[in-house]
C-alpha cells in the first residue's frame, strides 16, 4: 500500500506504446508463360552448366586448401560484446515496481540549483522544501529526509512538509522514526487525514501492531469514510488481523 502524500505531488503517467500495424505486402504473381527450348540449344545449355558446376567445386576445394583455419575470435568478441551490454542493462535496470527516475543531466541541473537557492537562504523554509519536494517526486527519498528535516526545523508548523519527511521514513525502513513523525503532524493538526491514513499503513505494514491500526482506521473512518482507498485498506487490515491471529 503507497502511504499518501500531503503536498502537492506530480501525477504519474503511465505511458502505453502504440504500435503502428505494418502493411503486408502483396507477394508478386509467379510468372505462368512457358518456352520452348530448341533441343540444340537445350543441349548446349546442359554442357555449360555442368562445367560451371565442375569449376565451382574445383575453387571451392582449392580455397578450403589455401585459406587459414578461423581461430573463432571473432565470435567470441561478438559473445563477450553481447555479455557486457547485457550486464550493462541489468546494471541500469530498476527493481520491479520502483518508480521512474529521471537522474539525467536536466535533473542534477536543477537539484544543484535548488541546492544553492537553499544555501543562499539558510533561514527560508521554501527553499529546502522545494527541492524536498523534488527529489521526493522522482522517488530518492534518503536523499529527500535531510531537506525535509530543515523544511520543518525552521517551520514545525508545515504540517505537510512534516507528513512527507515521515512518509521518507517510512519508504527507507525507519518505521519508528515514521511513526514519531506522523505524531508530530497530529500535535500541529489533529484531524490530518492523510497522516491518519499513513499511521494505518506503517502499523500495518511496517511495525504488523494491528490494533494500533484499527485505532487510527476508526479515528480516520470516523472523520471521512470517504477517504480515497481506505476500504482497500480495510480490507487488507481484516486479512492481516485474521492471519496473525491464526496459529
Amino acid at each position: 500500500m503507497t502511504l499518501h502524500g500531503a503536498g502537492d505531488r506530480l501525477d504519474q503517467k503511465e505511458l502505453s506504446l502504440k504500435v503502428k500495424p505494418v502493411k503486408k505486402e502483396r507477394p508478386a504473381p509467379a510468372t505462368t508463360a512457358r518456352t520452348r527450348l530448341d533441343p540444340s540449344l537445350a543441349t548446349n545449355l546442359i554442357t555449360a552448366l555442368v562445367f560451371l558446376c565442375v569449376g565451382f567445386v574445383a575453387g571451392y576445394v582449392f580455397k578450403s586448401q589455401t585459406s587459414p583455419p578461423l581461430t573463432g575470435s571473432d565470435s567470441n568478441a561478438s559473445a563477450a560484446d553481447g555479455s557486457s551490454s547485457g550486464a550493462s542493462a541489468e546494471n541500469t535496470a530498476l527493481p520491479p515496481g520502483h518508480p521512474a527516475v529521471d537522474n539525467g543531466p536536466d535533473v542534477q541541473a536543477q537539484v544543484q540549483a535548488m541546492e544553492q537557492q537553499a544555501s543562499a537562504n539558510p533561514q527560508d523554509p521554501a527553499a529546502p522544501l522545494k527541492l524536498a519536494d523534488f527529489l521526493y517526486d522522482h522517488g530518492n527519498f534518503q536523499a529527500a529526509i535531510p531537506w525535509y528535516q530543515k523544511a520543518v526545523a525552521l517551520d514545525s508548523r508545515n504540517v505537510n512538509a512534516s507528513t512527507d519527511l515521515g512518509t521518507c521514513y517510512f519508504n527507507v525502513g525507519r518505521f519508528d522514526d515514521a511513526l514519531k513523525q506522523f505524531q508530530h503532524s497530529l500535535t500541529v493538526e489533529p484531524q490530518h487525514q492523510p497522516t491518519l491514513f499513513n499511521i494505518i499503513v506503517v502499523n500495518m505494514e511496517g511495525k504488523h501492531d494491528f490494533k494500533a491500526a484499527q485505532r487510527a482506521y476508526e479515528v480516520l473512518h470516523n472523520l471521512n469514510p470517504a477517504y480515497p482507498k481506505l476500504d482497500e485498506l480495510k480490507q487488507r487490515l481484516d486479512q492481516e488481523s485474521r492471519g496473525a491471529s491464526t496459529p
